[in-house]
């Protein structure tokens, strides 16, 4: 008999955890493991005291591990909620996957970083073919943040009928949070100017999640463009993020600028990916800004892409073997089996 997905709780898409373990050929460990999703337990919503309680539930009614699958969206001062957890229940009890990248920073032996979005870009796409590059530049923008709509602002002036820019407005409360103290900003006149798109046809309507594959599918025209800007959430410099906007532009073979947090460059070259240091650089957020703008008013960007093509070509192979996944997914992979002897 199959086990559940998610444990008390039933979702319309469908992969799930227990896919991505299968994936990884951790079949047999996820066998052992209960998959608790975030919507089940949420840090942010739920008390330490209700979180334990349905934790213990979940072990009681399976007689496997509970395994809190915090991975898929960046869950700031995580630690610290946990912490207040363990005045309620033994963090033997139960596991946590968690979305900081940067695994020597999860000191706590029941909780470790786990490539979920990798996992899911992989999976869906396994049969997509190789994508001829038919554009200049890309930029996606789903979630509004500040620091994709500044950029925007910043580049619209220089993007051609050559280039895919689309800029959504889903969860404008979202955008407002992310503006940086002491920043004045008309979110009435971005409410009234989004959605916008450099070609027509473009603007996506639906923000619905029911299908998760669409999220998480290379198959857009932004894929088809020699450069793509991911624009990762970067209002947190504390954890690394990288989510399925990252992994589809390398997967996809674009030559990407990670316009996130200011460490995501570095940790993707602590990988083993290639990182395109005369655009995809260091330093104050301006300074990257003013280098995507005179990216824009280039005129050789597919001169650019046949000169990085190796280069862009290993990135491509490493992000979509799954022996890189399993390295990223190692640490986990170890913590749980030690949890799990008795």
């Amino acid at each position: 008999m199959s086990l559940e997905n998610y444990w008390n709780l039933h979702l319309p898409y469908n992969h799930s955890h227990r896919e991505f373990f299968d994936y990884l050929g951790q079949t047999q460990l996820a066998s052992q493991l209960c998959f608790i999703h975030e919507q089940t337990i949420n840090p942010w919503i739920d008390s330490p005291l209700q979180n334990a309680k349905t934790i213990m539930a979940c072990r009681q009614q399976t007689g496997r591990l509970p395994v809190l699958t915090l991975d898929t969206n960046p869950w700031f001062n995580l630690e610290e909620y946990l912490q207040q957890l363990d005045n309620y229940i033994d963090p033997t009890a139960y596991f946590v996957l968690a979305s900081d990248i940067q695994a020597d920073q999860l000191t706590r032996s029941n909780m470790a970083s786990f490539p979920s979005c990798l996992c899911m870009v992989n999976i869906c796409n396994q049969k997509i073919k190789p994508l001829e590059k038919k554009y200049r530049i890309s930029f996606l923008s789903g979630t509004a943040r500040y620091h994709r709509i500044a950029l925007f602002e910043r580049i619209r002036p220089f993007i051609t009928d050559q280039d895919i820019v689309v800029i959504n407005k889903f969860n404008m409360d979202h955008f407002i949070s992310s503006v940086p103290v002491g920043i004045a900003i008309d979110t009435a006149r971005w409410a009234h100017e989004l959605p916008w798109q450099s070609r027509s046809g473009l603007i996506d309507t639906d923000q619905s999640k029911t299908n998760a594959d669409k999220f998480h599918q290379i198959d857009h025209p932004a894929y088809l463009a020699c450069v793509n800007i991911t624009g990762e959430s970067n209002y947190n410099d504390s954890m690394t993020f990288i989510s399925e906007k990252t992994w589809k532009a390398y997967l996809a073979g674009c030559l990407v600028i990670n316009f996130g947090t200011a460490n995501l460059s570095l940790t993707l070259e602590k990988l083993g990916l290639w990182i395109w240091k005369d655009y995809d650089v260091g330093g104050s957020e301006n300074l990257r800004v003013e280098k995507i703008i005179k990216l824009f008013q280039q005129q050789n960007i597919q001169d650019l892409y046949q000169q990085h093509a190796d280069k862009i070509l290993h990135n491509q192979n490493l992000v979509s073997s799954a022996e890189f996944a399993t390295k990223l997914a190692q640490v986990a992979l170890d913590k749980l089996v030690r949890q799990l002897r008795p």
